[in-house]
């Protein structure tokens, strides 16, 4: 995502792939920032989206995304 670092459609997408290719630490960041980069737009059903899957890889990172989104 160094191309374009601020894209949430491209970290999830990096996310998609590494989740295809079971590296799950590169999906959970990967889905991770996509998640940040949401919340900052406002977007959080498309975070919604994902975050069982991020959850079922990455529990610690699911919950502060979760967090994220009830002080929205």
């Amino acid at each position: 995502s160094e191309a374009n670092p601020e894209d949430p459609d491209v970290a999830g997408e990096l996310g998609n792939l590494a989740f295809a290719l079971r590296d799950y630490p590169a999906a959970a960041e990967a889905w991770h920032r996509a998640g940040l980069l949401l919340i900052e737009r406002g977007e959080n059903g498309r975070v919604m989206s994902f975050l069982p899957f991020l959850q079922s890889i990455a529990p610690d990172k699911a919950a502060e995304l979760a967090g994220r989104l009830q002080e929205r």
